[in-house]
């Protein structure tokens, strides 16, 4: 039988102990094409190696589900003009959204999350916050900044209120050092976040930064968009989140702590298919310290940049 990844999104609040875990799975055949009329039989999950039973299962259609994208937008490593050509197309294609999709907006100087657009999907609105993105400066220089990128974007990540529906992260940065960040990655699956990392021109990088973007991608059960694909980066995500499988099941532990791997195989041959590599079980105690997190700017707080 050969086993397959499959694209996992986990629905997934912060809770005490899991409930249960919704997984949604994107499968496309060699030709990169949508599979469409599997069932539940057609696939097999595997939680840290052991097969769970599928204990909820529907395919969702085009549409049928609200989407909720989160926007990071990087200024402490981005030229400002790649940075402004990247948010020039998000905000054309923001005639891609649903009328029950959302968007938020958060930017990133090197020391401070600023909220720009909290959950709406008011279109004008959302213009309004991409063109106040564009008005920011970006430290263009060699400098380094306080805290990196990931790390500023799993704060965002935790800072952002829930939102329904799908959920996908757009991180919009040029400062990719060698190496992914962990807790970008760990936050992303915990919260139920696939995540797509979008390569905008900086000054200075490390030598690897598209092996980073890709893995981020990559254990979230996202695309990257490297090169000229980072100016359809709302048109990839959108494409990607529109129908997919749901699959869910319940874990038969407590909160633990612990990175629980996630596998799903598909039991039909010639399938491509993308997973995400997992999801940490998180503590009460655990989320309790993260929430003490000082860097964040909420749209609460109103503060913008100067």
């Amino acid at each position: 039988m050969k086993r397959c990844a499959v694209l996992l999104v986990l629905l997934m609040c912060s809770l005490p102990t899991l409930a249960q875990v919704d997984v949604e799975a994107v499968v496309t055949d060699r030709e990169g094409n949508r599979v469409r009329g599997l069932s539940a039989g057609d696939f097999r999950l595997l939680v840290d190696g052991v097969e769970v039973p599928v204990e909820r299962f529907a395919e969702v259609g085009e549409g049928a589900v609200g989407r909720s994208y989160l926007v990071f937008v990087d200024d402490s490593q981005s030229i400002a003009v790649q940075r402004d050509l990247v948010l020039w197309e998000i905000e054309r294609d923001l005639n891609r959204l649903g009328p029950e999709d959302r968007m938020a907006v958060v930017a990133f100087d090197g020391e401070r999350l600023h909220m720009l657009a909290a959950w709406t999907g008011d279109r004008e609105a959302l213009a309004a916050a991409l063109a106040e993105a564009r008005k920011r400066p970006a430290r263009e220089s060699l400098a380094r900044s306080s805290m990196w990128v990931g790390d500023a974007a799993a704060a965002a990540l935790r800072s952002v209120s829930p939102s329904p529906g799908r959920k996908a992260m757009l991180v919009l940065s040029g400062g990719w050092p060698a190496g992914p960040s962990l807790q970008l990655v760990r936050d992303a699956n915990r919260l139920g976040y696939t995540l797509y990392p979008v390569d905008v021109p900086a000054l200075e990088r490390d030598q690897a930064p598209e092996a980073t973007i890709l893995a981020l991608a990559e254990a979230t059960g996202g695309q990257a968009a490297l090169n000229s694909n980072r100016l359809a980066a709302l048109e990839r995500a959108e494409e990607d989140t529109r129908s997919y499988y749901l699959l869910g099941f319940s874990p038969a532990w407590n909160a633990d702590d612990r990175d629980h791997r996630i596998e799903l195989e598909v039991r039909r041959p010639g399938l491509d298919v993308r997973a995400r590599h997992g999801f940490p079980d998180v503590s009460p105690s655990t989320l309790a310290e993260m929430e003490t997190e000082e860097l964040l700017l909420t749209e609460e707080k109103g503060e913008t940049a100067e």
